[in-house]
């Protein structure tokens, strides 16, 4: 039978969201809890952690010596050093005859969790899709696993709640929704197959989008309409009205220029809403330019027409 490790992530804090490296940093708080049949113990304290000593915590096995973090970016896992391991009874009252010492009771390894607790700094892998931007939800899975000793296998679950989130709702463009236990990890209530060494969860977010409308959006919508407006100027100042719409390209443009090159605008390869919009736009603008050419065209020659046709007094006239 597969050793049984329970695991409970806290993660207190998203130190960063980086789109552009596709990565998300945490601060996570990694709590694991298992039974070590080969061991006894005494002198416990029933229904309260007692704490182990540095030197006696040294000489067990712990989980998360042989933790794996999947898809965590390479050389970027950071950990504080303060460790605690605590033992739990697994009863609030063991059992004792009264001409025995409590304090010199034995308690097997099968009545008391061992528990380990420690904090990381952890930068992971995320593939944001981006193609709804800037109203665009993002879905992160962080994966763990345990690796099993070469004399038995291990299996690790979670415990309810298996993931807590207690940082910022806000964080840089996002807003925190919650974080989920993945449904393929088990956990401590479970009827899933417990022979599994891999703990999921997932962060859902969305993007605080106010601040792209008001940027973006905004000053794109005010620009169009300025543009629009130049064709119930006179038709025959051309001059005004191709002036004012080019001046307006123009300053569309700049405007998704200075956007593109920010540091919190995501580049892609693949075409995102915010570029059909800015498409759009750009589109109508050279429209309604061709319009006041095509127009002003158009009066030019009714204008030539009218000053070159030979009126019907002249045609009789030059008959005669």
């Amino acid at each position: 039978e597969n050793l049984h490790v329970y695991a409970r992530v806290t993660v207190e804090n998203i130190n960063i969201i980086d789109m552009k490296n596709l990565l998300i940093g945490q601060t996570i708080n990694i709590g694991m809890m298992w039974k070590d049949l080969r061991l006894s113990y005494r002198n416990l304290v029933p229904g309260v952690p007692n704490p182990v000593s540095y030197t006696d915590s040294g000489k067990l096995w712990q989980p998360l010596d042989h933790t794996i973090y999947e898809n965590a970016n390479i050389g970027s896992i950071r950990t504080d050093g303060n460790r605690i391991v605590s033992l739990l009874l697994n009863t609030t009252e063991p059992t004792m005859d009264i001409y025995s010492s409590y304090e010199d009771l034995i308690i097997g390894g099968d009545e008391t969790w061992l528990n380990i607790t420690q904090r990381f700094r952890i930068d992971y892998t995320c593939i944001f899709n981006l193609t709804k931007y800037p109203f665009d939800h993002q879905q992160c899975e962080f994966i763990t696993s345990i690796r099993s000793t070469p004399y038995r296998g291990i299996s690790l679950l979670g415990y309810n709640p298996a993931v807590v989130y207690t940082g910022r709702k806000i964080v840089g463009q996002f807003e925190i929704i919650n974080m989920t236990l993945n449904p393929r990890t088990g956990d401590i209530n479970s009827t899933m197959d417990l022979e599994q060494n891999v703990f999921t969860f997932t962060l859902n977010m969305k993007r605080y989008h106010r601040d792209a409308v008001i940027r973006l959006m905004v000053p794109s919508c005010i620009l169009w309409i300025m543009a629009y407006l130049t064709l119930f100027i006179n038709i025959e100042d051309f001059t005004n009205r191709n002036r004012i719409s080019i001046t307006l390209l123009l300053t569309l443009i700049t405007l998704f220029a200075s956007v593109s090159v920010r540091d919190d605008f995501p580049t892609t390869t693949y075409f995102k809403y915010i570029d059909i919009w800015f498409m759009w736009y750009l589109a109508n603008l050279f429209l309604i330019i061709t319009a006041h050419i095509f127009l002003a065209k158009f009066l030019d020659l009714s204008t030539c027409l009218l000053y070159t046709s030979p009126s019907p007094r002249d045609a009789t006239l030059s008959r005669m």
